[in-house]
């Protein structure tokens, strides 16, 4: 399994009575196991996606995938030739999962069925180290140096890469992405081989993602920086529709009308065509339409100082200043002759 090697599975029942037990070693190559039906093959199977932290990979309920003689109630016949049975009562359950990786390293991984299963507790050399499942917080077991799935990852040797969700933004490929390819779920059918892939990471082309990792045939550190320019392209496009829509709204209410056919000049700026509703129903850009504007100005200020009738209003106002100047002193005069009388 690329750099991590099954060598022993043990399933172990603790009742206030006796305890339960079976333990499966693995050998190198192939190993089968055959049973009769209902013997228990499936629930083995089953507990060492469990033991790995995986059993989200066996179907979309997430529930331990165990049945009532792990979880509540061994029952014994007494005699075979009675239906008389004996009842053991579940206190506590675990599975032990022994392997190795590429390097040589051994580690066994308990996780409990009945108890506490948020967490797998990595037994190296004679030392225990708990790890936990699913999430702590806002960190969750894939990311946390004290998260197994990021420890798993570490000890099987695998370089997680992120890769685009549908919405656009990066996730890691978790292992719950990766191990379906090694989980055949043969209960509905073979129509397809790969088990459960969990869609709730939203993950994009998630099964032909895994397998392109598995290979080794895909570059998504390439593929990660595609997906961050596509995402900054969207929000640039997104940006620029709100601005069009803001100018044009603000352009209709200065009688203006925006062509959005806009080139990019050398120095990166955007020249937008903005043209001018003129009088005769016409339009005109609005570079026109100001040079039009000074140009009309500067004609009346032409004809303002050729004008004759200004220097003529000029001359009346002085004439009628000087005639309020003598009608004051007149009246000066007058007033000092009656003072005399």
């Amino acid at each position: 399994m690329l750099g991590l090697k099954l060598l022993k599975l043990s399933i172990n029942v603790i009742t206030k009575d006796k305890n339960f037990s079976v333990s499966i070693p693995f050998n190198d190559g192939l190993n089968v196991i055959r049973a009769e039906n209902s013997s228990g093959k499936s629930t083995f199977v089953n507990s060492i996606a469990y033991a790995l932290g995986l059993e989200s990979i066996l179907g979309p309920g997430r529930r331990a995938p165990f049945p009532a003689a792990i979880t509540n109630a061994i029952f014994l016949n007494k005699n075979k030739n009675n239906n008389n049975e004996q009842g053991f009562f579940v206190v506590g359950s675990f599975v032990d999962l022994e392997v190795s990786n590429k390097n040589g390293d051994i580690v066994c991984l308990r996780r409990e069925v009945k108890g506490n299963p948020d967490k797998i507790t990595v037994v190296s050399k004679g030392e225990a180290q708990d790890f936990f499942l699913k999430s702590a917080g806002s960190v969750g077991s894939a990311i946390s140096e004290l998260g197994f799935h990021n420890w798993l990852a570490k000890f099987i040797g695998w370089n997680l890469p992120m890769v685009p969700r549908f919405d656009g933004s990066l996730a890691p490929l978790y292992l719950e992405c990766i191990f379906p390819l090694f989980f055949i779920e043969q209960k509905r059918g073979w129509s397809e081989i790969q088990a459960n892939a969990p869609l709730y990471y939203k993950i994009k082309n998630l099964k032909k993602t895994a397998l392109e990792f598995c290979l080794g045939v895909s570059d998504f550190s390439r593929r990660g920086d595609v997906e961050k320019y596509k995402v900054a392209i969207r929000q640039l496009e997104i940006q620029w529709e709100g601005i069009k829509s803001s100018f044009e709204t603000l352009s209709e209410l200065n009688g203006l009308l925006v062509n959005f056919d806009c080139d990019i000049d050398s120095e990166n700026y955007v020249r937008l065509g903005v043209l001018y509703h003129v009088s005769n129903g016409d339009r005109v850009t609005v570079g026109d339409y100001l040079s039009n504007l000074q140009r009309r100005i500067r004609k009346i200020d032409q004809d303002l100082q050729g004008w004759s009738f200004g220097h003529e209003l000029e001359a009346a106002i002085s004439e009628r200043q000087l005639i309020s100047e003598k009608i004051f002193a007149l009246s000066e005069k007058k007033q000092q002759h009656r003072s005399y009388e």
